[in-house]
């Protein structure tokens, strides 16, 4: 027997599992077929993506605070306009985020605050 199948074994006994090896090993396959088949799936994928790089996770806690400008995330980070920018397009891809245009400049609002500040929706 090899190591997996003895830790699935002693699993099954310490929690007192009324299947057996096979039927368990079977059901747990079919639970992971199940997650990645739901159609939320791929979104809740995104979204843990989005957030879990440190200076994107920063840059979504400073627009919870106020819309920003490219250019002031790059100041406050300390970090060129163009990363600040493909770190804006993965959390805005997530659905996160959402870009305006205002004048020369885009400011970007977290989802929730640019249908408040506009009043509808999305």
């Amino acid at each position: 027997m090899n190591e997996m199948t003895d830790k699935i074994k002693n699993y099954i006994a310490l929690n007192n599992i009324d299947e057996s090896e096979e039927e368990f090993k079977t059901k747990i396959k079919r639970w992971k077929v199940e997650v990645l088949n739901n159609p939320s799936f791929e979104e809740e994928l995104k979204f843990h993506k989005a957030l879990a790089n440190q200076e994107r996770l920063l840059i979504y806690k400073l627009l919870l605070k106020r819309p920003i400008c490219t250019c002031v995330l790059s100041f406050i980070l300390g970090k060129s306009q163009s990363t600040i920018s493909s770190h804006l397009k993965v959390i805005e891809d997530a659905g996160l985020i959402i870009g305006k245009k205002e004048g020369y400049f885009v400011h970007y609002y977290t989802r929730e605050m640019f249908a408040q500040e506009f009043s509808f929706n999305i």
